[in-house]
């Protein structure tokens, strides 16, 4: 009984998470949208690199959804890795 509880508060924080990640992606497209008002190679950068992300969130929420929680993990765990690694190259490459 206390191994299926567990289960249910990891699927519980696994959607709350990529729910949350969600709302906070389309709240960086919003910003990203104010901050370059002209169009140049950077921003652009930047809205490939969200809806990637938000592919992503997508599919793992897909995954998540049909109970197949495993799958859902590592592509929110490749999110973490396309997110962070993404913005340090966009950043390395416009910048220097």
């Amino acid at each position: 009984m206390k191994r299926k509880d567990q289960n249910d508060i990891r699927e519980r924080f696994l959607r709350w998470l990529l729910f949350s990640i969600l709302v906070i992606l389309i709240l960086e497209m919003v910003l990203i949208s104010n901050l370059y008002t002209t169009i140049n190679n950077e921003g652009t950068a930047y809205y490939f690199l969200i809806v990637l992300l938000l592919i992503l969130c997508a599919i793992s929420l897909y995954f998540t959804l049909r109970k197949n929680y495993m799958i859902a993990s590592y592509v929110t765990m490749l999110m973490t890795i396309v997110g962070t690694w993404g913005a340090v190259i966009i950043e390395y490459s416009y910048k220097v």
